[in-house]
């Protein structure tokens, strides 16, 4: 449901956000056909966050974007995708892209 409210929002997509069908499509063809690996936090993910918030002096509601953060150090992926390419600088090896360069 956090991805709808994303593809569908004007402001968290930057002006190219999806109608409800569109975003509908998108995610029954990729997260409920099963081409989208779905994973969810541990202890251990939660205990990497800690890490990395303490080391990189992450306070407040930015503990949210480090847990994401952490859990995909866990999952190895290709890349991390988010319009706050900022936010996730020096937290990782993982190479970081907008939406639109994987688009």
């Amino acid at each position: 449901m956090e991805l709808y409210r994303i593809l569908t929002n004007s402001t968290a997509m930057r002006g190219k956000y999806l109608s409800p069908p569109e975003a509908r499509q998108l995610i029954e063809e990729t997260y409920l056909s099963g081409h989208l690996k779905v994973v969810f936090p541990t202890k251990e993910t939660t205990r990497k966050a800690l890490e990395l918030a303490d080391k990189n002096k992450i306070s407040s509601a930015r503990i949210f974007d480090i847990k994401l953060y952490a859990l995909a150090l866990q999952q190895k992926p290709t890349y991390f995708t988010t319009y706050n390419i900022a936010d996730f600088k020096n937290l990782g090896d993982i190479p970081l892209k907008t939406p639109d360069e994987i688009i």
